[in-house]
């Protein structure tokens, strides 16, 4: 029985070899050719070429051209991308070949004899097709079949251009970034006009850049907060799109013809600003947008943008964000913004004695001064600047006063009154207008530190 398994082995291991053999003398019978090679293997003119279609795992693309402009087969109201177009045609200006394998058989071992990508240019009545196949195990490029025939490996990777999908060479609309907004128009919940004046003499400093207008009054408002409520909405291109061919009757029934909130947006864009740098020879041109947003219900949103055919849908979130914008949210939150360069008294009352600590300026140094003495009014000075609303308020009783300060800046009178509201915060009203909340320890801290300078006048240190 041993000596009958040991056969069986050893026949097994014999028909093993003569399989190798003939293997070894079917690959003898045909080797491809395999050279190394430095020349260009795709090279089309944008401007000649008629069509261009792939297929890829989800189906054929296909663009053809007339009177230079780009068309979708699968409908001629496609609004191509130009620019979109022109990006990925130029990917195959010029791509070139490592490697160049001849006298090919066995198309398989490339993976192109189910290739992933075919790619058909037509140039009038010259058509080339592409196939794409594996990657090179040694180097990690990409085997391409040109007309059925020479297989090239190729520096290139066009097979990832060929992933696109029609939706990618869609023009999108595109809200720029605006280097400098000018002027923000919201209708809505809150209707606003917030202009751009960097220099407005509107409130008691020209610190601020960004006001809301109302008729002849102007407010002030966080450049910060603008700029992040203008950043929901700009620098973006949209692609999550509804429709990509809407009429009027379309838009009306979407509900565009009123809709829920309306933003208006005009400033100054550079071509070539980006990260932060323009280039100097740019200039700056003017362009504006109005977008219409409706809101279905509270997850769906749509937008479109005034003068295109698309309509998007648009993120639920952001459109809150956006609908709950207000003074109140784009106001500025410091209670006084001082240039400490501008202040000249400050005064207050202890006792129903007033006390003014005046400032005396020199090139060299400032000094603050009650009366003929010197005093440190760093604290009181960083005390008035970290006052903050923390809320917001109009119609609060204002009866009990805690105290007031009054600040001579720039020649102007600036009056602020804390009153008592809770343990944890104070009302604070600025030249009489009520702003809202303060947190009482901090409203308390500049209290303290003005007396404090007061009541140790003539200690010794």
């Amino acid at each position: 029985m041993k000596r009958k398994k040991t056969l069986i082995l050893l026949s097994a291991v014999l028909a093993g070899i003569c399989a190798g053999i003939v293997g070894v003398k079917a690959v003898e019978k045909h080797v491809d050719s395999i050279q190394t090679i430095e020349e260009t293997v795709i090279a089309i003119n944008p401007e000649e070429l008629t069509e261009i279609k792939w297929t890829n795992e989800s189906g054929t693309v296909d663009f053809v051209k007339n009177d230079d402009v780009w068309s979708s087969t699968d409908d001629a109201d496609f609004p191509v991308s130009e620019e979109t177009m022109s990006e990925f045609l130029s990917e195959f200006e010029n791509v070139s070949a490592c490697f160049i394998i001849e006298d090919v058989e066995d198309y398989d071992q490339y993976g192109l004899a189910s290739p992933e990508h075919t790619l058909t240019l037509i140039n009038g009545e010259k058509t080339t097709v592409i196939t794409t196949g594996a990657f090179s195990t040694m180097d990690e490029k990409r085997y391409i079949c040109v007309d059925s025939g020479t297989v090239y490996l190729v520096e290139t990777d066009i097979a990832e251009f060929l992933e696109y999908d029609r939706d990618h060479f869609l023009d999108n609309d595109k809200i720029p970034y605006f280097y400098q907004v000018k002027e923000l128009k919201v209708t809505g919940t809150e209707n606003m006009e917030i202009v751009y004046d960097k220099d407005g003499q509107h409130v008691y400093t020209n610190n601020y850049d960004y006001y809301l207008k109302d008729g002849d009054s102007y407010k002030a408002l966080s450049t910060t907060k603008v700029h992040s409520f203008s950043g929901l909405f700009t620098d973006e291109t949209y692609e999550d799109y509804e429709s990509y061919k809407a009429t009027g009757e379309d838009l009306s029934s979407y509900g565009f013809d009123e809709p829920t909130l309306s933003i208006y947006v005009q400033g100054d864009l550079y071509s070539e600003y980006t990260a932060g740098q323009k280039s100097d020879s740019d200039e700056a041109t003017t362009a504006e947008y109005t977008i219409d947003f409706v809101q279905k219900d509270d997850e769906t949103v749509f937008m479109h943008v005034q003068g295109s055919p698309i309509i998007y849908k648009f993120d639920p979130e952001t459109y809150g964000k956006l609908a709950e914008a207000s003074y109140n949210t784009l106001r500025p939150t410091e209670v006084v913004n001082l240039e400490e360069d501008l202040l000249t008294e400050i005064s207050s009352e202890i006792d129903g004695t007033a006390y003014t600590i005046t400032v005396e300026r020199s090139d060299d140094e400032t000094k603050y001064m009650i009366g003929a003495e010197e005093v440190d009014a760093s604290e009181l000075i960083n005390g008035i600047e970290d006052l903050d609303i923390t809320e917001f308020t109009e119609d609060n009783d204002t009866a009990v006063i805690e105290f007031k300060l009054e600040l001579l800046y720039d020649a102007q009178e600036l009056n602020i009154g804390f009153y008592r509201f809770d343990g944890d915060s104070c009302l604070v009203t600025f030249n009489g207008e009520q702003l809202g909340l303060v947190d009482r320890s901090k409203a308390l801290a500049v209290k303290e530190a003005f007396n404090t300078l007061v009541l140790n006048l003539g200690k010794e240190e």
